[in-house]
């Protein structure tokens, strides 16, 4: 089977250099090589496809139209590894490892993309138009599944509610490039925190691992001085990442935001205008936001506005997001149907040759679940823009996307980018297969085929193809007795599925680049996912202040169906006394209305956090746990050297999860108690004269932390232990998951 696949891109390659060819005499280009003697020598047929027996020199070209390279290529750099460049699920000149390379909007024409394709497929590849789903990676991952792992576009909205954003894994962009997917990083606060600095630290994060694409704030408002001024400044951070491209986020149709960012002569400190820093623009829409459901409509207008940027300023573009949902449009006047979802899909997909050709790289789907983007949405509208429920498949939504997705990508109709520079050459057409096109028409025209409405199989999960999960460590726990020595399940509260249930939580943990399973042990270990749980250290007493269960549930908004009423009795504590209480999925123990940086991004729309919102209390939880794993991280690297000194001590497989132990320890008790100030004593054990001097007592830190007596934590030396348990029971028995562990 493998060698027939082998053979099948072999012969397709050989039709496509035959192709090309073709292509290029019809576009009045000439091909000469050269002799010793500088001599031009027209090339024959057979040199021209590159099987000549004879010794060919570099190409050269000559264009009977005034400009010899009127189109741009995007062009990336090869990074595939010698031995992964025949594997049958790579086309040689579609696909490459792009980890480590850098991508450019190229001058081309007919004869250097051949010539890319005969002489520098090894160094050079010819980027396709590109399709992907957000808004995280872990969508991208799920998504691939119906898609037969074609999505070239990995996109990951940096959300700032309330707060910048966290500053990106580079490991995670790293993967996608390893398998010729583009991460796309949109940054969005709200136009509240279009942060200089922290858009500086993502540079700097992101540099050296690739081509990713970085945007500005997304939708901010060009009427605003402020945020103007603000982004102008994100564009000069984004140059500290010098492989990733820059894109200037607008609202779609912003003409006026063009001509401030694209028309500014101010020369910066780096000797560059804004025009020269800027690498593509971006911008998204979603049909239900429009005073209309005609979708050719919607569609068009974003596609002018694309051809306007080409034509005016010479910029590729990148639509950073679109959908469509069943249901009202914005002002309440208008439906979109089924049908009319349908045919947005259908309409997507087929114009991938009139947008290639007409500067945009690609298109990245606004959900994969209903309401796990982030973007507002109004009492009217209709908002659930994913292809998935939370409980399951939309019909007839994925049933159209996954055909069309599968279709584009493994039937060798992808569409390289390949565009005239100024929107305006009839010669830069020549590679663009129209094939999708044509394969819809079909559908509409000839076959009259339906909506579907039948579950959509994904395809199997491939080994080492997933990068939207965050593991633990690479390693298997090299320690199963420190570890995962309580037996404890990953188990929950009746009718409720530990590994799929609540997808906020891996939405919102792949915001924070934490793993979302190791966050599902947690809320297994402290609620049983029980939502309405409340924990206080002494029943039924509740808060200092003397307020009951009732009235907490007052407070947040629920009335007398509020679960949690039956908690407490209705008694009340005495003030003087320092009882508190933990709430919901993590067991913050921030009440109604609390504001704390663990809240931080965390409230809702009325900026009141709600300990029983099960998207809110989670992203409390994850805030808590990622602050805490950064602080163990920091931690480990500190003291590495000393913790890998003695025989039976720490090697580079354990800290992964010695630090989630710690973390968790963390979380469990807080501050510096937790393990930090115990560290001393550690060492003065282990090292101690009197019994032996080096490495004499105990070696294992974290064997040591559990002789030390909780201080009012109950089994808090127990906690670590029983949460990395589950978590490995997640992994290797209940949930799907990539990640090691035993």
């Amino acid at each position: 089977m493998i060698k027939k696949r082998i053979w099948k891109v072999i012969v397709m390659r050989f039709a496509a250099y035959a192709f090309f060819a073709c292509l290029l005499l019809l576009s009045g280009c000439v091909l000469y090589t050269e002799d010793d003697r500088g001599n031009r020598i027209l090339m024959s047929d057979e040199e021209k496809l590159g099987i000549s027996t004879m010794s060919v020199q570099p190409i050269n070209e000559e264009c009977d139209d005034s400009d010899p390279l009127p189109c741009r290529c995007m062009l990336c750099e090869n990074k595939t590894p010698w031995a992964a460049r025949l594997l049958p699920f790579l086309s040689r000149w579609l696909d490459s490892s792009l980890k480590g390379g850098k991508c450019n909007f190229s001058p081309c024409n007919a004869g250097t993309f051949v010539k890319n394709i005969m002489f520098h497929s090894d160094k050079i590849q010819n980027r396709v138009f590109m399709y992907g789903h957000g808004p995280s990676f872990s969508s991208t991952d799920s998504a691939n599944l119906y898609c037969e792992y074609s999505l070239q576009l990995a996109t990951k909205w940096m959300k700032g509610i309330g707060a910048p954003p966290k500053i990106p894994v580079p490991g995670r962009a790293m993967c996608w490039l390893e398998r010729n997917v583009m991460p796309l990083y949109i940054y969005y606060t709200k136009g509240q925190y279009i942060d200089e600095s922290r858009t500086r630290q993502i540079a700097k994060a992101l540099n050296g691992a690739g081509p990713a694409i970085l945007t500005t704030e997304v939708d901010f408002d060009s009427s605003n001085s402020e945020q103007v001024e603000a982004v102008k400044k994100q564009i000069l951070a984004y140059q500290d990442c010098e492989e990733c491209l820059t894109a200037l986020a607008l609202k779609s149709g912003d003409y006026h935001g063009l001509e401030l960012f694209l028309e500014d002569p101010t020369i910066y400190p780096n000797g560059k205008n804004l025009s020269e820093m800027i690498d593509l623009v971006g911008f998204g829409f979603r049909a239900n936001d429009y005073k209309t459901c005609d979708v050719e409509k919607i569609i068009g207008e974003n596609y002018l506005f694309s051809r306007q940027i080409l034509e005016n300023y010479s910029k590729p573009s990148i639509w950073l997001y679109a959908g469509a949902s069943q249901g009202k449009n914005v002002d309440g006047k208008c439906t979109f149907t089924a049908q009319k979802v349908h045919n947005f899909y259908q309409r997507l997909f087929s114009l991938a040759p009139a947008l290639a050709n007409s500067g945009v790289i690609g298109v990245s789907f606004y959900e994969f679940i209903d309401r796990t983007g982030p973007l507002p949405c109004n009492d009217v509208q209709n908002c659930e823009f994913g292809v998935m429920k939370p409980d399951g498949q939309k019909h007839p939504e994925i049933n159209t996307w996954s055909r069309l997705c599968k279709y584009y990508g493994t039937e060798d109709v992808r569409n390289p980018i390949i565009y005239p520079r100024n929107g305006k050459s009839p010669l830069c057409d020549f590679a663009q297969n129209f094939k999708m096109f044509k394969e819809v028409s079909r559908e509409v025209g000839v076959t009259e085929k339906g909506l579907e409405y039948e579950e959509v199989s994904p395809t199997e999960k491939r080994e080492k193809f997933g990068c939207g999960e965050v593991c633990v460590s690479e390693f298997k726990v090299p320690k199963p007795d420190v570890y995962d020595n309580t037996g404890k399940q990953l188990d929950a509260t009746a009718g409720i599925d530990p590994c799929i249930d609540f997808p906020i939580i891996d939405q919102l943990a792949d915001d924070n680049d934490f793993s979302a399973m190791y966050m599902r042990a947690i809320i297994s270990q402290e609620s049983q996912f029980d939502r309405w749980v409340v924990s206080c250290n002494e029943v039924p007493c509740i808060t200092p202040l003397g307020t009951t269960m009732s009235d907490i549930c007052t407070s947040a908004g629920y009335g007398p169906d509020c679960p949690a009423h039956t908690l407490g009795g209705g008694k009340t504590c005495p003030s003087s006394k320092p009882y508190f209480c933990a709430y919901g999925l993590a067991q913050c123990i921030e009440r109604p209305g609390d504001r704390s940086s663990a809240t931080d991004g965390c409230r809702g729309e009325d900026d009141f956090y709600d300990p029983f919102n099960p998207a809110e209390n989670v992203c409390c939880g994850i805030n808590k746990m990622r602050t805490a794993l950064e602080s163990a991280e920091q931690f480990v690297n500190s003291v590495k050297d000393t913790l890998a000194e003695c025989s039976g001590g720490y090697e580079e497989e354990e800290y992964g999860w010695l630090t989630h132990y710690l973390a968790s320890l963390e979380y469990y008790i807080g501050g510096e108690r937790a393990y930090k100030n115990h560290f001393g004593n550690f060492l003065a054990q282990r090292d101690d004269p009197d019994t032996g001097g080096k490495c004499s007592g105990e070696v294992d830190f974290v064997e040591y932390l559990k002789t030390i007596p909780c201080d009012k934590v109950k089994d808090c030396r127990k906690y670590p232990q029983q949460v990395l348990s589950r978590y490995i029971d997640a992994v290797d028995n209940q949930c799907d998951s990539d990640c090691p562990g035993k």
